[in-house]
């Protein structure tokens, strides 16, 4: 840590002693297996090096913290983005489906599911080019396909969840595109079909498990069949990523 200065009163930020440059500081006890997982994907995205996902620089342990310095992105996520400029034109929706999807191919390619798509979860650079960040509840897919377990997200993000994930089901890399499908809905509207304000959590999780699905009605032809295969309800027929790239959607890139 020598190398680095804390910033107070953010100590999830740090400064390069040499250069002046700021980062992020994430931080494992490595005596708490709860973040085991987001440890480990980050050591692999460290590796991997892919566009559109968060970059790991360096990694070390200090006593029993282990600690990685990421790339800073001081901007807004999408969610900022669209309360600040409003809704997308199709050509910039477009642009960020597009390093989405390659953001969420270069992770399933690894084996990672991400589990948590939502506007949040994806952050503006000081390019203008998406991260895809929100790994905490990522997790590397099981032999058998599938992984398990509920996923407990704040309530604002509740809404990106896909039904089998509520329902408690074990589920793969299909939960990703219904969370892509409700991203790119709101980037197109502002707007999650699920959660139009004032829902409690019972009628919003009946709403996405049980109840029709009421679209936008501006969306184009093409966005509307492409959100509409990603909302699927049973992931054994909902379109995976590499079926989603080949969607006429994409037809111009």
């Amino acid at each position: 840590m020598s190398d680095f200065e804390l910033l107070e009163p953010t100590p999830h930020l740090c400064r390069k002693r040499d250069t002046g440059r700021i980062f992020v500081l994430k931080s494992f006890n490595s005596r708490d297996l709860r973040n085991s997982s987001e440890q480990t994907i980050l050591g692999m995205l460290r590796t991997l090096d892919a566009p559109f996902l968060p970059r790991v620089y360096w990694s070390f342990r200090d006593n029993d913290i282990y600690r990685m310095v990421m790339e800073y992105y001081p901007r807004h996520n999408l969610s900022g983005q669209l309360a600040r400029y409003g809704v997308l034109s199709s050509a910039h929706a477009l642009f960020y489906a597009c390093e989405i999807a390659e953001a969420v191919s270069a992770l399933h390619a690894t084996g990672i599911v991400h589990r948590n798509i939502n506007p949040e979860s994806v952050l503006i650079d000081s390019e203008g080019h998406v991260i895809l960040s929100g790994l905490d509840h990522a997790r590397i897919v099981e032999p058998s396909g599938k992984v398990q377990g509920v996923i407990e997200v704040a309530p604002e993000t509740k809404g990106y969840q896909a039904p089998e994930v509520l329902l408690g089901w074990a589920h793969d890399f299909t939960v990703d595109c219904w969370g892509y499908g409700l991203l790119l809905h709101f980037m197109l509207s502002s707007l999650n079909p699920f959660q139009l304000g004032g829902e409690d959590r019972t009628s919003l999780e009946r709403k996405i498990i049980h109840d029709p699905i009421d679209l936008h009605a501006a969306l184009q032809p093409p966005a509307r069949d492409l959100i509409v295969k990603c909302l699927e309800r049973n992931p054994a027929i909902r379109l995976n990523i590499n079926a989603m790239g080949k969607h006429p959607y994409f037809v111009n890139v």
